[in-house]
C-alpha cells in the first residue's frame, strides 16, 4: 500500500520571504565605494547581491528587522568594511562597522561571504545584549 507523500512548503516559504527582502536592494540602499580594489571581479550590484543573500542567509530570521541600507567600502591594501542598518518596530538602528582584513592577499569574492557572516553575528550579539535588559 502506497501513502500519499504530504509536503510542507512553509520552511521554504519562511527561507524565501527573508532572503527576498535581502536581495531586493538597489542602488538606493545598498552602496560600495571602491568596488574596482576587488580586481575587477565583480559590480557594484554584484557586491550588493552577494552581499545581502549571505548575510539574510547567516541570519536566518533573527527577527532584528528588515536590513534598509548596505553601505560596503573596499579599501587597500586589503579591508572591506561594511555598516547596516535595520528597520524594526523600535525604529531604525545603525550598526557599527564590521571589517575584515586580508592580510596577505588581495581581497576576493568569498571575504564578502566572511564579512556577512562577521556582520550576522554583530547584530546576534546586539540581539542578546537588549533581550538581557
Amino acid at each position: 500500500m502506497k501513502f500519499p507523500m504530504r509536503y510542507s512548503f512553509a520552511p521554504v516559504l519562511m527561507i524565501l520571504s527573508q532572503s527576498a527582502c535581502m536581495t531586493d536592494l538597489t542602488s538606493e540602499n545598498c552602496n560600495v565605494a571602491g568596488a574596482e580594489l576587488l580586481g575587477g571581479q565583480m559590480t557594484s550590484e554584484e557586491i550588493c547581491s552577494r552581499f545581502a543573500q549571505r548575510l539574510g542567509a547567516a541570519r536566518q530570521a533573527d527577527g532584528q528587522g528588515e536590513i534598509t541600507d548596505i553601505s560596503l567600502s573596499v579599501k587597500k591594501p586589503a579591508t572591506i568594511d561594511v555598516v547596516v542598518v535595520l528597520k524594526s518596530q523600535d525604529g531604525s538602528k545603525s550598526y557599527p562597522p564590521v571589517s575584515i582584513d586580508a592580510i596577505d592577499r588581495q581581497l576576493v569574492a568569498s571575504d564578502l561571504d566572511r564579512l556577512a557572516e562577521a556582520t550576522a553575528q554583530v547584530i546576534a550579539k546586539d540581539a542578546g545584549r537588549a533581550s538581557d535588559n
